[in-house]
Order: C-alpha cells, then structure tokens, then sequence
C-alpha cells in the first residue's frame, strides 16, 4: 500500500504588499504608468520555526519589482496592461551572493511579468 505524500508549504504568517505608482496622460484615451511593487513576509514566534514576529531579518526578506504599464481610460472603467520586473529577491542567490539582479538579468525577463486587467478607475 502507497503513502501519500506530505505536502508541506511553507509560508510567512505575516504579508504585507505595498503598491505605488504614477500615472501620467499620454493622449486622449492612453494613459501610462509607472510602477513600485515591494512584498515580503515574516513568521509568528513559533517554537518550530525560528524568529519573531518581526525579527531583524525582516526587511532582508523584501523582495522588490518595478515595471511600467499603459492604460486605456474610458473615464466608467479602464483596461490596463503593465509589465513587471523582478528588481530584487527576498533571498540570497548563493552563487553571486547578492538578492539584488543585475541589468542584464533584469534585460533577460524580456517582457516581464504581463498582466491585463479590467478594472475601476480609482
């Protein structure tokens, strides 16, 4: 008879996610974008898991990305394309030793992250 396997997922139990950006019209119905993304996440005090709450390392565990987009305004909703780039890892790369990409790697995402949404113009 098989086992079935553990999944085990390992998450932060605190998450926070900013989101900045500026907006600026282009012409008529175009609008551009330019965006700041910085995420991490942190552990409760957990006798299982070293750390606390917010533990020294926590801003170590940022991880940072910048991108632009391009909106369509039709002042009741607004379609938005925007591409995001992976500026900085919450973990170290073991062979450069740094979180930080450089700007050929930040090149050689092409596009990016791309994400289409349609959504309120707030």
């Amino acid at each position: 008879m098989k086992e079935t396997p553990v999944i085990f997922v390992n998450q932060g139990d605190i998450k926070l996610e900013l989101n900045a950006e500026y907006r600026f019209k282009i012409l008529l119905l175009l609008d551009g974008a330019f965006l700041w993304m910085p995420a991490t996440s942190g552990h409760w005090d957990d006798p299982n898991r070293p750390g606390a709450v917010i533990s020294s390392k926590f801003l170590d565990q940022m991880a940072i990305g910048a991108g632009y987009g391009i909106r369509f305004n039709f002042n009741f909703f607004i379609i938005r394309f925007d591409c995001g780039y992976k500026i900085r890892s919450p973990f170290e790369d073991p062979y450069k030793k740094s979180q930080w990409y450089s700007f050929k790697e930040i090149r050689q995402q092409g596009l990016g992250n791309v994400q289409v949404a349609v959504n309120y113009p707030f």
